[in-house]
């Protein structure tokens, strides 16, 4: 109980007891018990992580927070994540800190989700530095940052962003364990190499891709 008695001295020098005795129910000469300064810092916990997930258009139903300071009980790692309701259209779902998006109404007009731009024009494509391939998704500017940074082009495929995903996914699936990792030699535009592969495996785009649209010409001078 260290934890809550250390917790009660901080109450009592910030002059906040009252605040604790208050949560508690406390009567005027009733001692402040150290598992009810454990409750209430589990419960203030609780309602600033809760609070952190509201917002407009959406009912907070249901968190919870593993680790809260229960002092010394051990609860595990597993959490079930808090859960809201979308006032518009009655849909349960899993909410997070950022913005949450209704996965039963149409995507709002800014969305940036893969649902909401799973048709537009997207890349899927393969360059080389020296001994090292790099596969990847975006659009234009991505693969001229790689040419800016040194690499060239192998490969370019055009598809929707939907079928983009699908195919570098599996392309992950697959060279896993060929991944070599971040070099300091290499682009900076290779990140932290986990899309790069040693140029001795081969790497076919249109295996995973064979919807895409082959635009390697707009790369190569």
């Amino acid at each position: 109980m260290r934890q809550a008695r250390d917790a009660l001295a901080t109450f009592r020098a910030n002059r906040q007891i009252d605040l604790v005795r208050q949560f508690l129910g406390l009567r005027t000469g009733e001692p402040t018990p150290l598992p009810g300064v454990a409750e209430f810092l589990a419960a203030t916990a609780l309602e600033a992580t809760l609070d952190s997930y509201r917002r407009p258009g959406w009912t907070v139903l249901a968190g919870d927070v593993h680790g809260l300071p229960w002092m010394g009980t051990p609860l595990g790692s597993a959490s079930h994540g808090t859960w809201g309701r979308h006032d518009a259209c009655g849909t349960v779902a899993k909410l997070n800190r950022g913005r949450t998006e209704c996965p039963t109404c149409p995507p709002e007009s800014d969305s940036r989700t893969h649902r909401a731009r799973a048709n537009d024009p997207h890349l899927l494509y393969l360059v080389r530095y020296r001994h090292w391939h790099k596969f990847g998704h975006g659009d234009d500017r991505r693969v001229r940052a790689h040419l800016r940074a040194g690499a060239r082009v192998v490969q370019v495929l055009a598809a929707t962003h939907a079928e983009v995903v699908i195919g570098e996914s599996a392309l992950k699936r697959r060279h896993r364990e060929h991944a070599v990792g971040a070099r300091p030699t290499m682009p900076f535009t290779f990140g932290t190499g986990t899309e790069v592969l040693p140029t001795r495996i081969p790497v076919d785009l249109t295996t995973v891709l064979p919807s895409g649209r082959d635009v390697t010409h707009r790369y190569i001078d």
